[in-house]
């Protein structure tokens, strides 16, 4: 299974998931349009319709919302939990924009193997995930 983005492309959080798969270039994914704005905007939710599928594995149909293969939570170095990473049918489903960059720098830096493509280097000053939650 290849990696999915559920993104928009007018959200800044989603778009800090895409740009970490751009800068990881060597990361396959499908990017997947999940906010199509309507044209009549006194129609569905904000005025945008919101892909069938992120409602299913994301009910609150939130992006960026990652869908992949179980086999990618080994190679992120991402466990399951009940609030951003989660296992749905047979997919590994990762929610929050910090955590899905977090997972995605960690794919790219597994796949490149070397640190010049860190996006998230480790320093005091920046807060991991779970710290970034909770602010």
């Amino acid at each position: 299974m290849v990696l999915k983005l559920y993104c928009a492309w007018f959200c800044p959080y989603a778009q800090r998931a895409w740009i970490s798969l751009e800068h990881h270039a060597i990361i396959d994914y499908d990017y997947i349009e999940s906010l199509v704005v309507k044209e009549k905007q006194s129609e569905g939710h904000n005025g945008y319709e919101k892909n069938p599928r992120l409602l299913e594995i994301n009910p609150k149909g939130l992006v960026p919302t990652i869908e992949c293969s179980p086999d990618y939570l080994t190679l992120g170095k991402m466990q399951p939990n009940d609030s951003t990473v989660k296992l749905i049918d047979d997919s590994a489903v990762v929610l929050e924009s910090f955590v899905c960059m977090e997972f995605i720098n960690s794919i790219g830096m597994e796949k490149h193997g070397i640190a010049e493509k860190d996006l998230m280097p480790l320093d005091s000053s920046m807060p991991d995930a779970e710290k970034w939650d909770k602010e």
